[in-house]
Formats: structure tokens, sequence, C-alpha cells
């Protein structure tokens, strides 16, 4: 009943039980707030696509400001919302995290690695056998002025390569 109340830990239960099965979520007739409504007609366009055009159309979903695991298990509902995520399948639409802010860029690594200790994420990112990140400066500019924001950039970058040989795919 209050999702956005739940500690990340719960929201990541949550969206990984919700994500092992094919019940969705939505349903016809149904009432949204604008925001969701927006969302999911855009990804219900963006399986459309990917149904007239084949997988290679649409290959990413960057996550801005991403802060946690269940940032991105949320685009993994909602795409399985639309369609174009199921369970078990490999996944033609891989979910990009951005890591923009200081304390975001910090918990890049420590987020990528809870990610692939998860199986279904592991099991998405060998199939393709590479997982894309993004480090922005934009808001860590803001955060901590240009030399601090880039000196962070490179620190997370760095910080993300032994994770993701730990995890056998490529950055």
């Amino acid at each position: 009943a209050d999702y956005p109340g739940l500690p990340e830990d719960a929201r990541v239960e949550l969206l990984r039980a919700e994500l092992a099965h094919r019940r969705l979520l939505s349903f016809p007739g149904a009432v949204y707030s604008e925001e969701t409504a927006s969302e999911l007609a855009i990804l219900q366009r963006a399986a459309a696509a990917l149904a007239r055009y084949g997988p290679h159309c649409i290959d990413n979903y960057i996550i801005s400001k991403a802060a946690g695991v269940s940032d991105v298990l949320e685009v993994y509902a909602l795409l399985k919302e639309a369609g174009v995520y199921r369970a078990g399948a490999p996944c033609p639409i891989m979910v990009t995290p951005l890591f923009e802010t200081i304390e975001d860029l910090e918990r890049a690594p420590r987020i990528m690695a809870e990610l692939f200790a998860l199986p279904e994420f592991a099991g998405m990112a060998s199939a393709r056998g590479h997982q894309e990140v993004m480090v922005g400066y934009s808001d860590s500019n803001k955060d901590g002025g240009y030399l601090t924001s880039v000196w962070r950039l490179h620190e997370a970058s760095r910080a993300l390569a032994p994770v993701f040989e730990r995890a056998h795919v490529a950055l």
C-alpha cells in the first residue's frame, strides 16, 4: 500500500517477486496518475516498435539519477507490464543506470554488485555479454564543483571495473 515508504531491501524483494511470474499489475480500465499513464504509454510504444522492427531498434532504457537496485528493477517491472520483459527470457532492452550525484557515484559499485548478485539480473547481463552503466557529472558538478566531480567520476569508473570482473560481465 505504501511502496515509496518501504525500505530499499523490501522494495527489491517485492519487485523480484513481481518479476518472477507472468501476472501483470495493470489492467484495462485502471485509473493511473498522469505520470504513470505516460510512462506505460511510452513502454507500450516501445513494445510495438520492437515487435515491428526487431530487437535491435531499442537497446537501452537509461535511468537518470539511479540511486538503488530498486530503480533498475522498477524499470524491468514496467517493461514487464508492456510485454517486453518475461521472467527467464532475454530482455531486448537493457536497463542502464546513470549515476550522477557524488553520493550515487560512491554507491555505484555496491549497487552494481547487488544487482549482479540477483540471478535474474546476472542471467540477463551474462546472456548479453555486457552491461552498460553511465557515470555523469551534470549533477555531481553541482554537488562538489568541477574538479571534485571529475575526480569522483574517475574513482567510480575504477571502482566499477572489479565489480564487473567478478561478475564475468563486460563493462
